[in-house]
């Protein structure tokens, strides 16, 4: 946001399945988001987190230190090049990489994807926009399917908006930033409990306000789900965009978020999630196939830990022999 959950609550991954880090690497480095899985093969996440939309008072759309190319437009939207779509989402885990479970002594074996393609939809409309108006939202189709297990789980998508219901409970999960915890300040998935308020932006942009007044999202939530519960289901209502900068004098504010349900015509073009009438057929499928267990790569041993594991190797040998 403008970039975590400060004084969030941590959780477990089994607990929020969908939630998911995602690091983008661009020209001034690897910017740290959160995304939400939705099927086998896509994460949303934010837009903002594959271009610089707005720098020095106004918006110029840059990747990796270059203003976009238009011909890369499909419509009112704007597929990043694969070769600068660079990303690794990692599954299955309460932090964001490998360094940041090493620090608090948790599994470092990620299940990790690549982004196949990236849809950032309305880029390419030439609507007019402000700073806290804008399609923040982005579509990743990912290089492979994960496996739906206990710890990676899609969310359903909203269809039906949520309506005038303000004050209605969301849980807005990130891995972002969290100043208040002084031993593991980023990369913890935690959440934040809040409810809806009226918002003045538009209709694709949602408010909320953390019931305790104090917590707020943070640097690293970027694209993170907003929750509810509709009809029994889980449903991702929205995906976290613009707020405050963070800190701890920062309590008492608002953040932003990007509609799902005044996306849901493009999620369900580019992913193929869409809204199923009362009267369309009903199909039959077998989600057995969908779940499994996924193995996670294997740890690239250097070239120098290749030297040093032989060494060690060859001296146990030649302490044996001198003994035997």
């Amino acid at each position: 946001m403008r970039n975590k959950v400060i004084f969030g609550t941590k959780t477990e991954s089994k607990e929020a399945p969908w939630a998911v880090p995602i690091a983008v690497y661009r020209y001034e480095g690897v910017l740290h988001c959160t995304a939400t899985l939705v099927s086998s093969r896509h994460i949303i996440t934010a837009r903002h987190c594959f271009v610089r939309d707005f720098e020095h008072g106004s918006f110029r759309y840059v990747f990796n230190g270059e203003v976009i190319n238009k011909d890369n437009c499909r419509g009112e939207d704007y597929i990043v090049p694969p070769e600068r779509s660079e990303a690794d989402i990692h599954f299955a885990t309460r932090c964001r990489d490998e360094e940041t479970c090493e620090n608090i002594n948790l599994p470092t074996n990620l299940i990790t994807r690549k982004p196949a393609l990236v849809v950032l939809p309305g880029l390419c409309s030439g609507n007019v926009l402000t700073y806290l108006n804008q399609d923040d939202i982005a579509i990743v189709e990912l290089d492979k399917d994960v496996l739906f297990s206990e710890k990676i789980h899609p969310i359903c998508i909203d269809f039906d908006g949520y309506s005038s219901n303000y004050f209605e409970n969301i849980t807005i999960y990130g891995f972002g930033f969290d100043p208040s915890d002084k031993r593991v300040q980023t990369g913890i998935l935690r959440y934040e409990s809040s409810y809806i308020l009226k918002c003045e932006f538009g209709l694709n942009v949602i408010c909320s306000y953390s019931f305790d007044h104090v917590q707020l999202a943070c640097k690293g939530d970027s694209g993170g789900g907003g929750i509810m519960e509709r009809n029994g289901r889980t449903t991702l209502v929205a995906v976290l965009s613009r707020g405050e900068a963070c800190g701890e004098h920062k309590r008492d504010k608002a953040d932003l978020h990007m509609s799902v349900w005044y996306y849901s015509k493009v999620i369900c073009k580019y992913t193929g999630i869409c809204k199923i009438n009362g009267d369309s057929p009903k199909r039959e499928f077998d989600v057995k196939q969908l779940y499994g267990q996924e193995i996670a790569k294997p740890k690239l041993i250097s070239f120098g830990q290749h030297i040093q594991i032989s060494f060690w190797i060859i001296f146990n040998f030649l302490c044996v022999l001198l003994l035997s």
